[in-house]
């Protein structure tokens, strides 16, 4: 695999865990009541904590594409051949 391969590689699955975090976030603040009385019947959780665990699964995932997959996106951008 090329550095170019790779670059793009790194590229597209950068964009597709924006589009991901996107959708949940979207699906997380439209679709709050309904997921949280899925989640509090699963996992026996307060509302409060269940509040919290989502915010932290935003919070990783986001933290998670930033430093794993935008580095090949952003050399791409940059690169001097």
């Amino acid at each position: 695999m090329t550095m170019s391969e790779l670059t793009t590689l790194l590229g597209w699955t950068a964009v597709i865990n924006i589009v991901v975090l996107s959708i949940t976030f979207v699906m997380i603040t439209a679709m709050k009541l309904f997921a949280m009385s899925i989640h509090q019947a699963l996992f026996d959780v307060t509302e409060q904590e269940l509040q919290l665990l989502y915010l932290r699964f935003l919070a990783s995932y986001k933290m998670l594409n930033l430093c794993l997959l935008r580095p090949g996106w952003r050399y791409k951008l940059w690169a001097i051949d």
